[in-house]
This record gives C-alpha cells, structure tokens and sequence, in this order.
C-alpha cells in the first residue's frame, strides 16, 4: 500500500472514529484497535500498544488545553 493512500485511509477512519466517540462519549479508543488491526494489518500487540500510545497523548493534551482554561 503506498503511503499517500495509506494516509488518505488514515484520515477517513480518524475523522470517523473521532466523530462517533465523540457523539457517544467516548475517547474513540474502542474503535481505533479494530482499525488498526483490520484496516492497517498491524499485528494485535502493535495495534495496543499503538492505541495505548495515543490515548496517552489525547489525555495528556486534554490536560494542557484544560490548564489554559481553568487555573491549576
């Protein structure tokens, strides 16, 4: 699979995952692993550890953005 459409497919499926997690109260976690493991065909240990990853940086985020808003 070539780069540009790997990143094309990348887009979609976050901008989707986003948006349901986000309409439903969720982080997308839940919907990102099956993702990666049947769309990207990462191997299941990657995909966790990958979707571990990047909760870690969307909380870590969410703080950031929090402090911002309302002091420490």
């Amino acid at each position: 699979m070539n780069t540009r459409k790997r990143a094309g497919q990348g887009f979609v499926a976050g901008s989707l995952i986003g948006t349901l997690g986000g309409l439903i109260g969720l982080g997308g976690a839940e919907f990102r692993l099956p993702v990666l493991v049947g769309l990207f065909r990462l191997s299941t240990l990657e995909a966790v550890i990958l979707n571990k990853a990047m909760s870690l940086v969307v909380v870590a985020s969410a703080l950031l953005f929090r402090l911002r808003a309302i002091p420490f």
